[in-house]
């Protein structure tokens, strides 16, 4: 076997499955910053536990959102490491490269082993392994405006005659990554004036968007997590849509951004259960249809006959991405996010 190579060295990362296996249940219980509902969490965990029944229980905390994931780096960068696995948004992972901010295992420990990862799940030298994937939709309430009067890109949103009828969250996040790409940086900040102007009504987070579209607040989100309004609120369809009878519906915008990785976990530079951490996140990339089980809107759309391949097929689009590829969409993300937020003003939520 060649030699692993993990980095840092001394992060207590074993060299083989059997020794990871083995000192994993020694270790006390990982914790984990997860962006997962509590009952997608028990489903999820479930294999893992049958898997591995004699590591103990995996502590979670939630990440959703900016502050818990910056509360996280912000303790990994004083050496304290109260959370030993993180899931990191796509607007973040540049960042956490830049900044040299967590271990970088060498994932190749377990070719051959029944966790062995394909190498397309493997992000920023192994720092970031990236399962699944989010794609944002236009999500509007069928009662109050028709399909037909729906924006059908992201672009179109800027469009006055959407004047007061929009919910848009304060976040750019990955959702709007390949604007300047498709307008120029110039057009991008033009256009976000544009859907500033258009006075929508500024959430946070894709549950309070929802319940806002639910109860009539607007008639339509401009850019929401489909896994979001899937938390609970509208069942999926076999197809690659919605339950008829759903009040809210969608619309794949043409000029979407889909980044890799729903799952997108990185570890501690010290972390007290390292062996844990790296059997978790091999877990979860070596099984990647239980994603789709969970939360079909956390799926892959390169996985044939995953819903979310379905959700683009039915929609005739393919998926976006940049022209360096789906581990290029972290990179675009943060530029677009830095001139959207110019253009806004920053904006503070009226809905969170």
């Amino acid at each position: 076997m060649a030699q692993v190579q993990h980095k840092p060295a001394d992060a207590g990362f074993k060299n083989d499955y059997e020794s990871i296996v083995a000192a994993a249940a020694e270790e006390p219980a990982m914790h984990f910053c997860q962006t997962f509902s509590d009952e997608e969490w028990e489903a999820f965990i479930a294999g893992f536990k049958a898997t591995f029944p004699n590591i103990k229980d995996v502590e979670t905390s939630e990440c959703n959102g900016t502050e818990p994931r910056e509360r996280v780096v912000v303790e990994w960068k004083a050496g304290r490491t109260d959370v030993d696995l993180m899931n990191v948004g796509g607007d973040m992972e540049e960042r956490l490269v830049r900044e040299d901010i967590g271990a970088v295992p060498d994932w190749s420990v377990f070719d051959g082993s029944p966790l062995e990862m394909k190498k397309e799940n493997i992000a920023f030298d192994g720092r970031i392994v990236q399962v699944g994937s989010s794609t944002d939709a236009i999500v509007f309430n069928k009662s109050l405006v028709s399909r037909e009067e729906v924006p059908k890109s992201f672009k179109e949103c800027a469009d006055p005659k959407y004047k007061g009828e929009l919910i848009v969250d304060v976040r750019p996040g990955t959702r709007f990554a390949l604007m300047p790409h498709f307008l120029g940086d110039e057009g991008a900040k033009e256009w976000a004036k544009g859907v500033a102007a258009n006075e929508p009504l500024w959430a946070r987070s894709s549950a309070p968007i929802t319940t806002a579209l639910l109860q009539g607040e607007r008639p339509i989100a401009c850019g929401v997590q489909i896994h979001g309004i899937l938390r609970g609120f509208v069942k999926a369809s076999p197809d690659g849509g919605l339950e008829d009878g759903s009040t809210l519906d969608f619309v794949v915008p043409t000029d979407h951004s889909n980044s890799a990785g729903y799952i997108s976990p990185v570890i501690a530079t010290r972390p007290n259960a390292p062996n844990t951490a790296l059997l978790l996140v091999a877990y979860a990339a070596a099984n990647p249809e239980a994603l789709d089980k969970v939360n079909p809107g956390y799926g892959s759309p390169w996985i044939e006959g995953s819903w979310k391949s379905k959700y683009f097929a039915r929609a005739g689009i393919k998926p976006n991405l940049p022209p360096e590829g789906v581990m290029a969409v972290a990179k675009h993300a943060e530029h677009a996010a830095e001139l959207i937020l110019e253009a806004w003003g920053h904006p503070q939520p009226a809905v969170q």
